[in-house]
């Protein structure tokens, strides 16, 4: 999958700290975990433009990359233990102390989860200005210690899937229509003709009415959540899929290498070039490989 620099940053741009915002860019950038080096150069680009709130949810993005992508590879690791030092001593010098309480917070996580080496983690510890960051106790969700203090605004690590996100969404959705059937139902009653009708009774339309117009807002708030959510979704399932793509090409490249040595292993002729008597040659890890039928193979032996 080839890097689309303006499609990053305009990921990075629209995120916000909640879970289902965080989590979707999370899941984007670990798609790209190849381009690494550029998607943390943005990183550090948009950081160092943001506002104090802005800052603190790029450190949870950072956070949930770090902590999602490392088992599958070291590449956002090595790329953010260069970044995160000047960056978390923007922080700790911003005079916010939401902003600085949670880049403690989350270089004690680090610690504890081991995420970097003890020399990185020392370097993340004196920029944040606190050379015993707080580590959160053993067993304690790292979610709810980046989060604590913070207005109830959680990081997205461990955060639940985009699925369960989409699932909570419909759900919603599906309440929000209820109430607003059961509105319309009300306003059915309502005349279209309303000019003998006495003050009580308009009273009770003009309440009836409003509540059928506040049901209908709602649910097309709901059922626009949805669509943002199934776009984003859908998002990570493209991107997932190019990647994969070019794993699969990957793969299949390296297998037919080894085939291709494994059958010359066979044969027995491994390591000399016989294109001069109609031998197949193929290159394995750089070295030639030649590959000849069994009746070449015996016309080669009978003149040696």
């Amino acid at each position: 999958m080839s890097y689309d620099q303006a499609k990053v940053v305009e990921k990075l741009r629209s995120l916000n700290s909640s879970q289902q915002s965080i989590e979707t860019v999370s899941m984007y950038c670990q798609v790209l975990k190849r381009h690494a080096a550029n998607v943390v150069a943005d990183w550090s680009a948009e950081f160092s433009k943001q506002p104090p709130p802005r800052k603190l949810a790029l450190l949870y993005l950072a956070n949930d990359v770090l902590q999602n992508s490392r088992k599958k590879g070291a590449e956002y690791v090595a790329e953010f233990h260069r970044a995160l030092p000047k960056a978390l001593k923007a922080a700790a010098s911003s005079g916010d102390p939401k902003l600085t309480r949670g880049a403690q917070r989350l270089v004690g996580i680090w610690e504890q989860r081991r995420v970097f080496g003890s020399h990185t983690i020392t370097s993340l510890k004196e920029a944040v200005g606190n050379g015993s960051a707080s580590t959160p106790r053993a067993g304690a969700s790292s979610s709810a210690a980046a989060s604590k203090g913070d207005g109830g605004t959680a990081s997205a690590y461990a955060a639940p899937p985009l699925l369960q996100t989409l699932a909570d969404a419909l759900q919603k959705t599906d309440k929000a229509t209820a109430a607003r059937t059961e509105a319309g139902a009300a306003c059915a009653v309502i005349p279209d003709v309303m000019d003998g009708e006495s003050h009580a009774q308009l009273q009770q339309y003009v309440v009836t009415l409003q509540k059928a117009h506040k049901a209908a807002v709602a649910e097309g708030v709901a059922r626009a959540r949805v669509v943002k959510t199934l776009q984003a979704f859908m998002d990570v399932q493209h991107a997932t899929e190019a990647a994969l793509e070019h794993e699969v090409n990957t793969w299949e490249n390296k297998q037919q290498r080894a085939e291709a040595l494994l059958g010359a292993q066979q044969s027995g002729v491994v390591g000399a070039c016989w294109l001069s008597r109609g031998g197949r040659c193929v290159d394995v890890d750089h070295a030639c490989v030649c590959i000849l039928s069994h009746a070449q193979i015996t016309h080669t032996q009978e003149h040696q």
